[in-house]
């Protein structure tokens, strides 16, 4: 049985010497074409403005805390109104957790759309280039230890989708 099961992992490794191999790079796909880079852009342009929106929401939260604080250093204040404040800022600061999960859920899932998008398009990009250079195997280059450069069709993959999506 042994005997018979390194056998086959012989014919195998055999089979792929013998074929022609090409790596890309996807995560430069992702990052360098033309649509990628634009979509980048766009969330990075978003995620700045939210960022703002978030910071002035934030400052509240700290004001909010400040007068708290003020409040409790004072023996003379009103227990009631220190509960009904601390309160105030739980339910807000709630209120911000909530909302900063909910604009890097959105960001995640509209970055994650685009990359499924390009990944997509690529596809047939990458088969187009098998069959005319004849490659049996085309591997992403994540899932490689070592190759050398000669076998990488990532520049090549670019420029052709770059080309497709004008």
């Amino acid at each position: 049985m042994k005997k018979i099961l390194m056998l086959s992992m012989l014919v195998f490794a055999t089979s792929l010497f013998a074929s022609k191999i090409a790596i890309v790079d996807m995560q430069r796909v992702l990052t360098e074409v033309k649509q990628g880079k634009a979509a980048m852009e766009i969330l990075k342009t978003e995620a700045q403005k939210k960022e703002k929106e978030m910071k002035s929401k934030q400052d509240v939260l700290i004001s909010l805390q400040k007068e708290i604080e003020t409040l409790m250093s004072n023996p003379a204040a009103d227990k009631e109104k220190i509960l009904q404040k601390q309160k105030e800022g739980q339910a807000k600061l709630m209120t911000y957790q909530k909302e900063a999960k909910k604009i890097q859920d959105d960001l995640s899932e509209r970055e994650q759309k685009a990359a499924a998008d390009i990944l997509r398009k690529s596809q047939p990009i990458i088969l187009s280039i098998s069959k005319k250079e004849s490659f049996d195997v085309i591997l992403n280059k994540a899932a490689i230890i070592y190759a050398p450069e000669s076998l990488d069709i990532t520049n090549e993959v670019i420029r052709k989708y770059d080309e497709a999506n004008k």
